[in-house]
């Protein structure tokens, strides 16, 4: 027997299930899976974390509130930080450098997050967080880039309980140089190799971590011009790329992307360097799962600038996205303020990339809302960075609110957390 189907919302189910069965990509998502974005506010007393729910098909996001960590921030470490948030989907932690802490949550299936606690991180104002399985690494800072006197960085480890709780790792803490400021850490696919990029230092270093959980073997190679933000690559997990973002500092090859060999012993050998005047200052860093583009963020400039990576780590500029926008100023409405872009994350389906925009250009201060700018995944990466404006989304306005001429907030730092719920 033969049947027809003629009714056009039966004919748009049966091609998108016929679609994302053949694995086409354009957001298939299951009715169990959920999606949220965190941002970190960081301001100049109770430290808390923005909550979004995202439509994992539209991309767009819809604020569900504010979850307190129980420590203080910091504005004046914004800026200079990346994966500030880390989350494996049940879990999200926070870094909290005013109160020299580390908040631990639960993510509820609405989104919301329980607060589990908070642990000393071992250090002054800790700034990025590492996190695989049950090891969670941070870098404290320190003191902020080239302060006087400066003050001790370092990395410190954590056990992850099997109720989210963080426990200290005895004597894995790692001292750094005063005034080194580390501005990111993250780990390897298989967790057993941890990288530190030191912002004013200049450096990077490779570990090895042993069966304790601690930090063995270290080896620091030269960073090449204020290394800032970093990535592995999930196709070739011992590919290692590198923002430069200091060139005012420390000269060519900065701006630029760096890629780097880093064996199963921590040890890191450069592939190549792609200096490109154009970047400015590029910082932040997101890869797609396919490990094949990535996207930089600039500050100055507000631009998302594409680059391809090939399978042996060379990487090529494709194109840049820059929106030129600009907001009104509440304290002179004739003189419009611009955002700078800072942070950047993509969603796991690589379909949408959600750009934070924070402080005013060029001096970055706070004298505008913070926003979230959704933006699609297009494809065409020749065009805009192969990126196409969806949505704005305004942070609560008290985060501009200014205390004594310095401001009040810094938000830096944003997650996406795509999780399946049974």
């Amino acid at each position: 027997m033969r049947y027809r189907v003629t009714h056009p919302a039966v004919v748009f189910t049966v091609m998108y299930l016929l679609l994302c069965g053949l694995g086409v990509s354009f957001s298939c998502a299951s009715s169990n899976a959920k999606s949220f974005v965190y941002i970190i506010t960081n301001p100049a007393g109770p430290n808390a974390i923005e909550a979004f729910s995202r439509d994992p098909v539209t991309g767009q996001l819809t604020h569900l509130g504010r979850f307190p960590t129980g420590g203080t921030g910091d504005p004046f470490v914004a800026g200079l930080e990346q994966h500030a948030l880390v989350s494996g989907g049940q879990f999200l932690y926070a870094v909290n450098p005013g109160s020299d802490t580390i908040s631990a949550f639960e993510i509820q299936s609405n989104g919301s997050l329980n607060l589990l606690g908070q642990v000393p991180s071992g250090g002054r104002r800790p700034v990025s967080l590492a996190l695989s399985q049950e090891l969670l690494y941070v870098a404290n800072e320190g003191s902020p880039p080239f302060q006087d006197p400066p003050e001790l960085a370092s990395y410190s480890g954590f056990r992850v309980n099997n109720n989210g709780q963080l426990q200290p790792i005895a004597d894995s803490t790692v001292a750094l140089n005063p005034g080194d400021s580390p501005a990111d850490i993250l780990f390897n696919e298989r967790g057993d190799v941890l990288v530190g990029i030191r912002l004013a230092g200049n450096v990077i270093d490779g570990f090895r971590i042993d069966k304790q959980g601690r930090l063995t073997n270290q080896h620091t190679v030269p960073g090449g011009g204020g290394p800032f933000g970093s990535t592995f690559n999930p196709a070739h997990p011992q590919q290692l790329l590198v923002t430069l973002a200091v060139p005012e500092v420390f000269g060519p090859p900065a701006p630029g992307v760096a890629s780097y060999q880093v064996n199963a012993q921590g040890d890191l050998s450069l592939i190549k360097r792609l200096t490109a005047d154009v970047l400015e200052d590029p910082c932040w860093i997101a890869i797609t799962p396919a490990g094949s583009r990535l996207w930089t963020s600039s500050f100055n400039t507000r631009t998302l600038t594409l680059f391809s990576i090939a399978r042996n780590g060379t990487l090529t500029l494709v194109s840049a996205f820059n929106p030129m926008d600009s907001m009104p100023n509440p304290d002179d409405p004739s003189n419009p303020v611009v955002i700078g872009s800072t942070d950047i994350a993509l969603d796991s389906s690589e379909s949408y990339l959600y750009q934070l925009r924070a402080f005013s250009v060029p001096n970055g201060d706070i004298p505008v809302v913070p926003q979230i700018h959704v933006l699609r995944v297009t494809g065409n990466g020749a065009i805009d960075a192969g990126l196409q404006f969806v949505q704005s989304v305004s942070l609560p306005d008290d985060l501009i609110s200014v205390v004594n001429n310095h401001p009040q907030a810094g938000v830096m730092g944003l997650v996406v957390v795509d999780r399946e719920d049974e």
